[in-house]
């Protein structure tokens, strides 16, 4: 009977264990499925926050807040107060350009304004191309700036015109100028840096490609001495032409004026190297032939014995007799033609 006792306590014990375990699981689902208290307390506010409208209107917001924070900012614009909207602001004038190159064709190109195409180069370089081949493309607008160089330019054009380089050029845009040719002579060319100091002085940078060739000839010594010999001659037939180395009737006399005129000569004579001398002399037609001939022939003779005597350097000096020949006047019996003239001649003649 005992162990009877013992087995239906048993199971009743397990029975309540059982019991326990059923009753304290529902107590954890019931309160992981009921609300708080505070939500429990309007239900209704907790279903109306979480409908669809609602949820869609939160999407949108954070979809407009992403947008907001990826979108650049606009740049920040400076109203501008003015009391006649319709007033614009005038736009800033354009400088104006040329450009001028020499060669087989002048070629010009240039753009200025409306009130320029009659100044002073532009008229010039028309001229000039009504007789040389041109390619002139000028083009006027307005709005343009009036060009301030226009007297530089044209300086600076009628310089290679006059100068005759082949090959030249002048180009002028906004504040730069470009300048270019070979030059022949230095004088050409120090004209042009004067006239570039110009353009510097009135704010333009100046490119200079020019440069100067001067072309050296080499004349041999003795060409040298003729040329020099030449220009001497002709100085002496400009004295005579003043100062007539004259006689008197049948005479061979110096006359004190013609002793002053010749030692002038024999100054001018003893500059001279590797010549020689000729002195001619010349009657008027009266008289014999013969005797004019030999008359003449002493006052060469008188002409070279005063110039061998005043000269310091001894020169190879000639006396020579043309009597009746030469004749200076129409008059063939002028007392003018009874003269002596002076010759130099190249070495060895």
């Amino acid at each position: 009977m005992s162990s009877k006792v013992i087995l239906l306590l048993g199971t009743v014990l397990s029975a309540l264990l059982i019991y326990l375990c059923v009753t304290t699981k529902k107590e954890e689902i019931a309160a992981a499925l009921m609300p708080s208290q505070k939500e429990s307390a309007n239900p209704t506010q907790h279903l109306a926050a979480t409908t669809p409208a609602t949820l869609q209107n939160e999407n949108l917001q954070k979809i407009e807040e992403s947008t907001t924070a990826n979108e650049t900012p606009e740049p920040a614009t400076t109203e501008i107060n003015d009391t006649n909207p319709s007033k614009t602001t005038p736009t800033q004038p354009i400088a104006p350009s040329f450009a001028y190159i020499s060669g087989e064709k002048l070629q010009v190109t240039a753009i200025v304004s409306d009130l320029d195409r009659k100044n002073r180069l532009l008229s010039h370089i028309d001229s000039y191309c009504e007789s040389h081949p041109c390619d002139l493309q000028i083009t006027t607008e307005k709005g343009r700036e009036s060009a301030e160089w226009i007297d530089e330019a044209l300086e600076i054009v009628k310089l290679f015109e006059e100068a005759k380089i082949p090959q030249s050029s002048l180009m002028i845009r906004d504040k730069e100028v470009i300048v270019d040719g070979v030059f022949n002579q230095k004088a050409d060319f120090d004209k042009l840096s004067r006239i570039e100091e110009r353009f510097g002085a009135k704010g333009y940078h100046v490119d200079d490609r020019s440069f100067l060739q001067e072309v050296v000839e080499t004349v041999p010594k003795e060409e040298k001495e003729v040329q020099k010999a030449n220009a001497t001659e002709k100085k002496i037939a400009e004295i005579l032409v003043g100062e007539p180395i004259t006689f008197k009737l049948d005479s061979t006399q110096l006359s004190e004026k013609s002793k002053r005129t010749l030692r002038k000569i024999a100054r001018m004579l003893d500059k001279e190297s590797g010549i020689t001398i000729e002195v001619a002399g010349y009657t008027d037609a009266r008289g014999d032939a013969d005797y004019n001939l030999m008359l003449s022939k002493k006052r060469a003779e008188a002409v070279k014995k005063f110039l061998l005597s005043h000269m310091k350097r001894k020169k190879q000096i000639v006396a020579r007799g043309y009597g009746e020949s030469g004749f200076i006047t129409e008059n063939p019996n002028d007392r003018r033609n009874r003269r002596v003239e002076i010759y130099l001649l190249k070495r060895g003649v």
